[in-house]
């Protein structure tokens, strides 16, 4: 349990000091879950996939550099990790609530480091 507090404590600020690096302003829709609401192993599926299309797009037109595309890919992978962990410690079922929330505030963690900090671009 310690384990999984600290990593999530290390990607919260990981992702929080690569807010500034990001500068990505490449529009891909991406899927938000109301705060409170119920989060579905599909919706964090699909956010995951919608970041990766942001980050692979801005990438690809030099909105970010190699560098920045790897470690937030990295940050990505490290949430699917935790998902999949998540699911693994439950049977497979579905997510706890506590679980679900943690997984949704990590993915709006990720996505705030896509937005620019000037706040012309917000996806949130």
């Amino acid at each position: 349990m310690f384990m999984k507090a600290f990593g999530f404590l290390a990607v919260s600020l990981f992702l929080t000091g690569i807010t500034g690096l990001a500068q990505a302003q490449t529009v891909v829709p991406t899927p938000t879950v109301a705060p409170g609401s119920a989060v579905t192993k599909g919706q964090i599926i699909a956010r995951i996939k919608a970041q990766e299309a942001r980050i692979n797009a801005d990438s690809k037109v030099g909105k970010l550099t190699v560098t920045q595309a790897s470690i937030l890919m990295a940050a990505l992978q490290t949430i699917r990790d935790k998902k999949n962990d998540d699911y693994a410690e439950n049977g497979n079922k579905e997510l706890t609530s506590d679980q679900a929330n943690e997984l949704n505030q990590m993915l709006n963690n990720s996505e705030a480091s896509l937005t620019t900090t000037n706040g012309t671009v917000n996806y949130n």
